[in-house]
């Protein structure tokens, strides 16, 4: 296994020599983050930890980053490298990698290979990066994502945008070395000069690994066939299973509609969640996401405004309910290192090991009201997120009492020059079963110059 691994690195090495030669142009950037926390208990605010990729854990005070990128550009396409470390406080392994990867892009795909984590979306405000299924709130997957790099036209009508990849859930859980398939597809058109509508559809699938109940699960091509079109089968023989397709399915429905003026770009969206059957045939109605966000173009002091509505409360009835996250036979659920890679609002118990055979996710019931807004005075860039969640627990395992949150975050930012930024934010957390939290922090970032 070394020897192979001394041979992958010698010919990455070798191919990136080769690129350098006939690239037209390289470019390097880095920059290093430190950052300081005082909190009023052990425990930081939800939005100083929520969708930070695991760089801020729940009981972090200390954190430095070290971030850098190296982009070769040839005449048509693109080869950059990047990697994003942190090391911090509060969190069993201190030292991690965020991302690590190689990017690949030409005018039609990007492909990359390791793990980096998702743009961010509208600002920073959605309460999930808007994607329900695939936040930033746990540290990239390692894999493989070949995807477009723009959406591209058909027939002068549509726009399609598409990605298929490859992840590997390679943390300590109850399955060991679970496999992620992901694919998605969206189409968007034109309704008027103004406004467009876009459908889409993205599907994950947990498959193969080894239980320590059922051994080796099925990984071979007639498996993944299975787990691609989400085909039913009796391969496992799990009681429960069999009437769902081969392994652990989520998928989401998108429905966006964006309205451009003169004065101002406006959206609205729903993500509908599905886990099986029932809610592909919207039986869980009306679970999800709904949000707006409105971007004025003539005003800086409000650059951006959102707000999200979640719920997750449906689940398709108590009488045979999706349970969202969680799976029969993948308990450790749609987590990774222990952190919901959707969503951030579902509750866990990370008291819990790995070998033990329950169900990690212990609060999928929730209704959610998110707001965030962003905008800039002069050189200073603030931003305010706030959210309020009643989590209910789960159909026959309820909280009682129901757990009620108040989530905010105020930021301010201010670049003193190409050089040096710094940034100081508040938080403050309310609960009714749990200790009020109040904290501050401050970061200062410096980026290295060419």
């Amino acid at each position: 296994m070394k020897s192979i691994k001394v041979t992958l690195i010698f010919n990455i090495l070798f191919f990136l020599g080769a690129f350098n030669v006939f690239a037209q142009k390289s470019d390097f950037d880095a920059e290093i983050t430190v950052t300081p926390i005082v909190s009023s208990q052990s425990e930081i605010p939800f939005w100083f930890r929520a969708n930070t990729g695991n760089e801020f854990s729940e009981f972090t005070n200390l954190s430095g980053v070290l971030n850098s990128t190296y982009k070769y550009e040839f005449n048509k396409s693109s080869l950059e490298l990047g990697a994003y470390v942190y090391l911090r406080d509060g969190v069993e392994k201190n030292l991690e990698r965020r991302d690590l990867y190689i990017e690949y892009k030409s005018d039609f795909f990007k492909a990359t290979l390791g793990s980096k984590q998702r743009d961010e979306a509208f600002f920073g405000l959605s309460s999930t990066n808007q994607n329900y299924l695939y936040s930033n709130n746990a540290r990239p997957l390692p894999g493989l994502i070949v995807e477009a790099n723009e959406p591209f036209t058909v027939f002068n009508i549509f726009k399609v945008d598409w990605g298929i990849g490859h992840f590997l859930l390679n943390d300590d859980r109850y399955v060991k070395d679970v496999r992620l398939h992901y694919k998605r597809l969206n189409v968007t058109t034109a309704l008027s000069q103004k406004s467009n509508l876009t459908l889409g559809l993205q599907h994950f699938s947990q498959w193969g690994g080894t239980s320590p109940d059922y051994g080796n699960l099925k990984d071979d091509f007639a498996g993944f066939f299975n787990v691609f079109i989400a085909n039913k089968s009796t391969e496992i023989g799990v009681d429960g299973e069999i009437q769902n397709a081969v392994g652990n399915h989520l998928g989401s429905f998108l429905v966006r509609y964006e309205l451009i003026t003169d004065a101002f770009n406006f959206s609205f969206y729903h993500e509908h969640p599905f886990e099986d059957g029932s809610g592909t045939a919207f039986k869980n109605f009306p679970d999800g996401v709904w949000g707006v966000t409105l971007k004025p173009k003539n005003n800086s002091f409000v650059k951006g405004i959102l707000y999200e509505y979640v719920d997750t409360r449906s689940q398709s009835g108590r009488a045979r309910p999706d349970s969202y996250f969680t799976n029969l036979v993948y308990t450790s659920g749609w987590t990774y290192e222990k952190n919901i890679i959707g969503s951030p609002f579902f509750k866990t118990d990370n008291s819990l090991t790995a070998s033990q055979f329950v169900r990690t996710i212990i609060g999928s019931r929730f209704q959610v009201h998110h707001l965030g807004v962003t905008g800039s005075v002069k050189n200073f860039d603030w931003k305010l997120k706030m959210s309020y969640s009643k989590n209910l627990g789960k159909y026959g395992s309820e909280f009682n009492p129901t757990q009620k949150d108040f989530y905010s975050m105020m930021e301010v930012a201010y670049p003193f020059n190409k050089v040096h930024k710094i940034r100081v934010f508040s938080g403050l957390d309310l609960a009714n079963v749990s200790n009020t939290i109040i904290a501050a922090g401050f970061s200062y970032t410096y980026k290295f110059l060419d």
